[in-house]
């Protein structure tokens, strides 16, 4: 996969493991590059075609661009790969807001969207609570605490079990 043109600096190139794993590798200076990995940072595919590309390029703000890199890359795509295999142009969004044009195959787009689609309903979720270790030992003495009543009697076995659930819950 190329990356053709955007937000990214001249160079900014994807590569894949053997594993599934997409790096996008955006050079930061003199041999230094800035590494992200697609799998858990990419927010949005699309694959451009004639219908919608002014309208995805119009967002984006990459008119301009866009009227020129599509030209050529479909114009190469047709002569270079023939029939079988369709290179495509797709625009790609990051969690960080960065946008990018790539040049890629189907199949090589439809990884990448379903990796966007799963990051997608992962950032619905909500964010990662990181739970810190007061907050653990805070739980675990009033899981401790919560065991001596019901141990005395003073709460029944179902409501040590409800209360236990909703402290789990916290971690």
């Amino acid at each position: 996969m190329k990356v053709i043109g955007g937000g990214l600096p001249n160079g900014a190139e994807i590569s894949s493991s053997l594993f599934g794993t997409y790096t996008l590798s955006i050079p930061e200076g003199f041999f230094q590059s800035r590494k992200v990995n697609l799998n858990e940072h990419l927010a949005a595919v699309e694959h451009i075609t004639e219908e919608n590309k002014y309208s995805i390029l119009g967002k984006a703000g990459w008119g301009t661009l866009g009227a020129i890199a599509l030209g050529p890359v479909g114009l190469l795509a047709g002569l270079v790969l023939g029939g079988n295999s369709k290179e495509l142009c797709c625009a790609c969004k990051l969690d960080t807001g960065e946008e990018f044009l790539i040049s890629c195959d189907t199949e090589e787009c439809q990884k990448l969207k379903s990796l966007a689609m799963g990051n997608a309903s992962k950032m619905a979720e909500g964010p990662v609570i990181d739970v810190t270790a007061e907050e653990k030992e805070d739980v675990m003495d009033s899981l401790e605490r919560l065991g001596k009543l019901r141990d005395q009697g003073v709460v029944t076995e179902d409501e040590f079990q409800q209360k236990k659930a909703e402290l789990l819950s916290r971690l």
